[in-house]
């Protein structure tokens, strides 16, 4: 891997996000989503099957130019966001099974990630995502920081609190850089996201997941919210590093920006409509719900 300036920002992006997880992460919490496997398996297949046959069906639908296309499906072949125990917290969710799933989800997308791109994307630009390649990015900057940061936490909790401002602030610092260098350059891109039916489709996407996320998430109503926000919000740090790494100079990684920010917003503006309503299972408490 040839590493730029650009590259080296979105990689202490990536990194620290993951450590910062790992550093908030809970083994009981993880322990506890595993054991709801009904729940569970539905979460997975949501999130790795479902999600990404909308996509393709949307940019088939609306006829989306390759580059902004690329943008898209790679968001949609990407589960786990390292924020949603936050978005869930505001929404009044179940943050035990909101932490659970969101490491499940970083942990499974490292096997399904690549395999999904190698289905849903256009032949030339799968070709540039080679599977083995893409299986060592994962390990190198997802699991790795993600298990060091659990590690931590279990080994000193006080620890973990710590160090976790200074990561936090790494971790915008990496945003920052990646918004400044490969975002800016490609206004012209940015401005073909505003047009042309990209943005009602990257919005489409992220709202379409929210009622099967609840539907899916059975009677507890603090897990169906946690699901739907789980769902709606795909793994940003992992698409800016393959779309900078391996679609560099097109404006690939300005899309998956774009849908970045709808999606943030989006789900923010969702999850304080959710939490209106009094909270329905007490914050970290076990996960809830059938199997």
């Amino acid at each position: 891997m040839h590493l730029t300036v650009g590259l080296g920002a979105v990689l202490l992006f990536l990194v620290t996000l993951m450590f910062l997880v790992g550093l908030e992460a809970s083994a009981r919490e993880v322990g506890a989503t595993l054991t709801h496997y009904g729940l569970l398996a539905r979460a997975l297949v949501l999130n790795v099957v479902i999600v990404p046959f909308i996509a393709v069906l949307v940019v088939l639908w609306v006829g989306l130019p390759p580059v902004i296309a690329i943008g898209i499906l790679l968001m949609a072949a990407a589960p786990g966001v390292p924020f949603l125990p936050r978005m869930a917290a505001t929404a009044k969710g179940n943050l035990a099974f909101a932490v659970g799933l969101m490491i499940v989800l970083q942990v499974v997308s490292f096997v399904t990630t690549p395999i999904t791109l190698r289905l849903i994307l256009p032949p030339d630009a799968a070709a540039r995502v080679p599977v083995l390649r893409a299986v060592v990015t994962l390990v190198a900057f997802q699991l790795l920081p993600l298990a060091l940061g659990m590690t931590v936490q279990q080994v000193s909790t006080p620890l973990a609190r710590r160090i976790a401002g200074p990561v936090k602030a790494l971790s915008m610092l990496g945003l920052l850089g990646t918004i400044v260098l490969f975002i800016g350059p490609h206004l012209d891109v940015l401005a073909k996201v505003a047009g042309g039916g990209a943005l009602l489709s990257m919005l489409l996407l992220v709202v379409v997941a929210w009622p099967l996320g609840r539907r899916l998430g059975g009677a507890d109503e603090g897990i169906g919210k946690t699901l739907a926000l789980g769902t709606s919000l795909r793994n940003v740090g992992l698409c800016l590093l393959i779309a900078t790494r391996d679609f560099p100079e097109t404006g690939v990684a300005t899309v998956v920006g774009a849908y970045f920010l709808i999606q943030a917003i989006a789900n923010f503006g969702y999850s304080k409509y959710l939490g209106r309503a009094p909270r329905p299972a007490v914050a970290g408490a076990p996960v809830a719900g059938p199997r």
